[in-house]
């Protein structure tokens, strides 16, 4: 049996409310960007929260109408490859607010469901690295651009995996997969799935959506 979803999303909001927290201004006190500009001197650039676009290893991905509609993210035939016979369901995210897509399909014997998602945190995937996951993987590429894999648990991931790919210096790919206990490798190794799966959608973007 898979894990509960309950664990999930506990876990992925306490990320969450880290990655946000740190940027709430107090009215009448100066923010950190206050203090750089006064303090930064004349002819000298200030540090970006992001690097600068000349800096990033890869080139920016856009995702077009995926971002609205991220069940684009996948084409018919490849949902039918994986068993998903039913259209995605579209909703927000209860966690974060991100528009997610999901596809489920409790009789499958490999892909029970997966989640995916545009993320736009600011940072992207150098501030995600940072983010206090319960199990995280920082040195990982997916289709030759920078990644991460995560869990709700601290140890192995079993059964399910997320990941998130790098699309922009303030965007990332969120995906996050449930593997059947039927497809014993895959429910060993899920992180090595969600790769697979995500590496997918990142042609798919690359082709144009």
């Amino acid at each position: 049996m898979n894990r509960s979803l309950r664990s999930t999303l506990c876990a992925t909001t306490i990320v969450l409310l880290t990655l946000t927290g740190c940027s709430t201004e107090t009215d009448g006190e100066g923010t950190a960007a206050d203090t750089t500009a006064a303090t930064t001197p004349a002819g000298e650039s200030e540090t970006s929260a992001s690097p600068p676009v000349a800096d990033r290893p890869v080139e920016d991905l856009d995702p077009g109408p995926a971002t609205e509609d991220p069940c684009l993210f996948f084409t018919l035939d490849q949902l039918e490859e994986y068993g998903f016979a039913e259209a995605g369901e579209t909703r927000v995210s209860p966690v974060d607010g991100t528009l997610e897509c999901s596809w489920s399909n409790r009789q499958s014997d490999s892909l029970d469901r997966i989640i995916v998602a545009h993320d736009q945190v600011s940072g992207g995937i150098d501030r995600l690295r940072e983010a206090p996951f319960p199990f995280i993987e920082t040195d990982i590429e997916i289709a030759g651009r920078p990644a991460i894999h995560s869990d709700t648990l601290p140890h192995e991931p079993e059964g399910q995996c997320g990941a998130y790919v790098d699309l922009t210096a303030d965007s990332t790919l969120s995906m996050t997969i449930y593997i059947s206990d039927n497809d014993v490798d895959a429910y060993n190794d899920p992180c090595a799935k969600v790769d697979e799966v995500a590496a997918l959608v990142i042609e798919n973007i690359q082709r144009g959506i």
